[in-house]
C-alpha cells in the first residue's frame, strides 16, 4: 500500500524535525565539553589562550559543518526514498 504525497511530506517533515533536535542536542553537549576543556586549559596555562581559542573555534566549526552535511545527506535520502515509493506505486 502506497502513501499519498501529502502523507509522505508530513512523515518526512516529522522525521527531519526529530533529527534536527537530535543533532542540535548533540552539538550542544559537544560544545559544552569543548568549551570547558579549552577554558580549563587556558586556566592552567594562560599563555596558551590563542592556541586554545583556535582549537575551540576549529572544533566547533568543523563539527557544525559535518553535522550540517549529515543533515542534508539524510534529508536528500528521505526525499529519494519517497520519490522511489511514489514512482513504484504508479
Amino acid at each position: 500500500m502506497t502513501s499519498t504525497p501529502a502523507e509522505m511530506s508530513r512523515a518526512i517533515a516529522a522525521r527531519l524535525d526529530v533529527r534536527r533536535k537530535f543533532y542540535r542536542g548533540g552539538f550542544l553537549v559537544f560544545a559544552v565539553v569543548i568549551l570547558s576543556v579549552g577554558f580549563s586549559m587556558i586556566g592552567f596555562s594562560p599563555s596558551t589562550w590563542p592556541y586554545m581559542l583556535a582549537w575551540i573555534g576549529s572544533s566547533l566549526l568543523g563539527t557544525a559543518v559535518v553535522l550540517w552535511w549529515l543533515s542534508k545527506a539524510r534529508e536528500s535520502r528521505l526525499y529519494e526514498d519517497a520519490g522511489r515509493e511514489l514512482l513504484e506505486g504508479k
